[in-house]
C-alpha cells in the first residue's frame, strides 16, 4: 500500500509539474536573444542552455525576470528546430510542442519511478527474508 500510495502523489506531483511547465511556456513569449537583455545561463532545456533574463521591452513582452531558452539557441539543437516559429520578425518557442515534449518526457520518468518503486520494494522485502 506504501508504493501503491506514494505512487499517486507522483502522479499528482507530476500532473502539477506538467500544468505549471504549460503555464510558464504560455507566458513566455518572445524566445528571441535580440529582444532580452541581463541574460546568464542557467539549466538546459532540450539539448540547449537554459536562460534567465528580462524583455528589453517589458511593456511588449512582460516585466520581470524569465527562465527558459534562448530560439536562437535551440534551433541548434536536433529536436529544437522543430519549436521555434517567428512571428513579425521575432523568434518563438511553440508552446504546444513543447508541452507535448514535457509531458513525453515526465510519462517516461514516472514509468522508470514505477520499476524503480517496484525494484526497491522486492528488494526489501528479500531483505526481510534473510534477516
Amino acid at each position: 500500500a506504501g508504493v501503491e500510495g506514494s505512487n499517486h502523489a507522483t502522479q499528482a506531483q507530476l500532473s502539477g509539474a506538467v500544468i505549471g511547465a504549460i503555464g510558464s511556456s504560455l507566458a513566455m513569449g518572445a524566445s528571441d536573444e535580440r529582444v532580452k537583455v541581463n541574460i546568464r545561463e542557467d539549466a538546459p532545456f532540450e539539448g540547449a542552455p537554459g536562460y534567465t533574463y528580462e524583455y528589453s521591452n517589458p511593456e511588449a513582452h512582460g516585466e520581470g525576470t524569465y527562465h527558459g531558452p534562448m530560439a536562437q539557441a535551440l534551433e541548434k539543437t536536433p529536436r529544437g528546430k522543430s519549436l521555434v516559429k517567428e512571428v513579425n520578425g521575432v523568434k518563438m518557442v511553440r508552446t504546444d510542442r513543447v508541452a507535448l515534449e514535457t509531458a513525453s518526457g515526465l510519462y517516461a520518468t514516472n514509468q522508470q519511478l514505477k520499476e524503480m518503486k517496484y525494484e526497491i520494494a522486492m528488494l526489501k522485502k528479500m531483505s526481510r527474508k534473510s534477516a
